[in-house]
């Protein structure tokens, strides 16, 4: 059997362990039976010819169906693959996919830079990276095309997340040691204000991403509509997360500064009044995309 490895580099996914056997339940919804089809969507995901990096579109309706990668498959979505798989073995026990996982979690953990933040590459043959966010306006007005890593700060809190789980499958020390790095690096990059702090958007690459030569762009974001969910505070919720995630596993209140510095941000009456994106406050209507809201929510509880 093999076992966790000594370095989050040196990655290799335990072999589930338990038992298996034969049981009359009840016909009703079978939560396993679903993680195990999930488990068959994430591995089916995954671009074997790139390192694993998620094919970000399918579309099984046509004929043929075909899938497409995408500027926000590999710094935002990857890493909530990677948090997905802990929990699907824990609920199935299947090893269908154990290579593919491990080939996936190598290369994100690769991606993690010596300044503590995982930055999606820009390499030929990913030209998908760019995107329409790596048009850059200067403050004279010209328009600049760029081509840099950059590091989503959303993304960053999900790969944190990701780890976190794996710490919570294998119990791997080195998980907790590259996490706390991590918060550190999305610490250095914030934008500290009284007592808040935030992230604004560079306009290169994903919403809200730090571009590896920093910080093009410094103003506070304005108005809840800004982001690619349609959230400003969708590209915050994530890091209050998991922050206090890696507080609850390691007791250290030193995670918890930085978390109370972006639940203040987000809690500005300006992001949730009439007149931005609700569409009449006190029954809690809104528009855009729900995720955006609801990973905010999440953080905040």
């Amino acid at each position: 059997m093999r076992t966790a490895t000594k370095s989050p580099h040196e990655v290799d996914v335990p072999v589930p362990r338990g038992e298996f056997y034969d049981v009359q339940v009840p016909d009703t919804l079978d939560l396993a039976d679903r993680a195990d089809r999930a488990l068959n969507a994430l591995v089916g995901m995954l671009d074997p010819q790139l390192n694993y990096e998620i094919w970000f579109h399918s579309f099984l309706g046509t004929n043929p169906p075909y899938m497409y990668h995408d500027t926000t498959g590999l710094p935002t979505n990857n890493p909530k693959f990677a948090e997905s798989f802990p929990y699907m073995r824990v609920m199935t026990g299947s090893q269908f996919g154990l290579r593919e996982e491990e080939g996936m979690m190598r290369m994100m953990v690769d991606l993690i830079a010596e300044d503590g933040l995982y930055y999606a590459p820009s390499r030929e043959e990913r030209p998908w990276h760019e995107g329409v966010g790596h048009v850059y306006r200067t403050p004279d007005g010209d328009i600049v095309r760029v081509r840099e890593d950059f590091a989503n700060v959303y993304g960053n809190a999900r790969m944190m997340l990701a780890m976190l789980a794996w710490y919570q499958r294998d119990r791997n020390p080195a998980w907790l040691a590259t996490v706390e790095k991590m918060a550190r690096g999305l610490e250095r990059i914030a934008i500290h204000e009284d007592d808040y702090a935030y992230y604004p958007d560079s306009g290169i690459g994903e919403a809200f991403s730090y571009p590896k030569s920093g910080w093009r762009n410094r103003d506070e974001p304005a108005t809840e509509r800004m982001g690619a969910e349609g959230s400003t505070l969708m590209y915050h919720g994530g890091e209050i997360r998991a922050l206090a995630r890696l507080y609850a596993l390691t007791g250290d209140e030193e995670h918890l500064v930085l978390a109370r510095r972006l639940k203040n941000f987000v809690m500005k009456p300006k992001f949730w009044g009439e007149g931005q994106d609700h569409m009449g406050a006190e029954r809690a209507h809104w528009s855009g995309h729900p995720p955006g809201r609801i990973s905010t929510l999440r953080g905040l509880l």
